[in-house]
């Protein structure tokens, strides 16, 4: 699981994220940004985005949540 902000110092988030699939890394992303979900978003291939601030335990519940929802994919690859 990888918790990206959507905005860093010399780079965006986006391209750290479209750098990650470009590599073939398989894994579930989440966003994090103090900027509200705008129509960008749509070419950005995440799992989850959270607007900061952000509690602890939203960050755990979406990290729980991610972790299955890997663990439901990598079951699906295994059958299919």
């Amino acid at each position: 699981v990888v918790v990206l902000d959507r905005q860093l110092p010399g780079m965006e988030g986006g391209e750290v994220l479209e750098a990650l699939r470009e590599r073939g890394f398989d894994c579930q992303v989440i966003v994090a940004s103090g900027v509200k979900p705008d129509l960008d978003l749509v070419r950005m291939e995440f799992d989850a985005y959270l607007v900061k601030p952000v509690s602890k335990d939203e960050l755990r519940a979406a990290v729980r949540h991610a972790l299955t929802r890997a663990s439901y994919d990598d079951k699906l690859r295994e059958f299919y």
